[in-house]
């Protein structure tokens, strides 16, 4: 049954830096609050509300990340449906491709991932000198230079990485119609198509990749399975 006491929790788009009014007025009421989403069912859900709660949340094992498929309160009416991924999966699922993943972004990896980001940087640059004025900095620097150093870890070739901005942009983005919920679903499986491609590839022919490391794990994932097999 719906708690009506619960203060609803609709917050629309924030402009420039604007700080959600909402969540700053709820960090000074209590660390957690029980609050009403707009959409979804149940309507009720706890907000975490600063950030040693929401650290305690998200690590304490009593709570669990596997929510795909379960109906949860949302904000938004429109979604975009959510395949299982390391951050819906709970330990030791999550550990193990967690502890895979992490070593790609630890000192050693982000030394030797530097020259490689700076050469992408200087590319992203120098074909916005190309474009000529007027310069948008956003479009053709700083918005496709995360997706493409991401490309670089997970070894996705230099040809195929502008797809990556194409798909986070339409997978990310808030939806505001079915339409758009539709478009989102198809490019999901479209890029869930080609990692898989791209995952059987490195598994005849690793390279020194994040992709590579991922199959490698999933390999003796699976062999380890066999082997304990009665």
């Amino acid at each position: 049954m719906q708690d009506e006491t619960a203060p609803l929790y609709d917050v629309s788009d924030l402009p420039a830096l604007e700080f959600d009014p909402f969540l700053r007025q709820a960090s000074q009421t209590a660390p957690v609050i029980r609050v009403r989403l707009p959409h979804g069912a149940p309507g009720e859900c706890w907000l975490a509300t600063r950030h040693d709660t929401v650290r305690f949340v998200t690590s304490d094992p009593r709570f669990s990340r596997d929510i795909v498929g379960r109906p949860l309160p949302t904000m938004n009416r429109y979604l975009i449906p959510l395949d299982r991924a390391v951050s819906f999966v709970d330990p030791p699922d999550h550990t193990r491709v967690r502890s895979v993943v992490a070593s790609a972004f630890n000192r050693s990896g982000m030394a030797a991932l530097r020259p490689r980001a700076q050469a992408v940087l200087d590319r992203l640059v120098a074909s916005m000198v190309e474009a000529g004025p007027p310069a948008d900095l956003i479009q053709h620097v700083t918005s496709p230079f995360p997706m493409h150093v991401i490309g670089v870890v997970l070894g996705v070739p230099e040809a195929d990485r502008p797809r990556l901005c194409t798909w986070a942009s339409a997978i990310l983005t808030r939806a505001r119609d079915e339409a758009e919920v539709e478009r989102g679903r198809l490019v999901r499986e479209e890029a869930s198509a080609y990692f898989l491609e791209l995952a059987h590839e490195r598994r005849r022919r690793p390279q020194d990749d994040l992709i590579s490391d991922l199959g490698a794990l999933s390999t003796a994932a699976g062999s380890r399975r066999r082997n304990s097999s009665p």
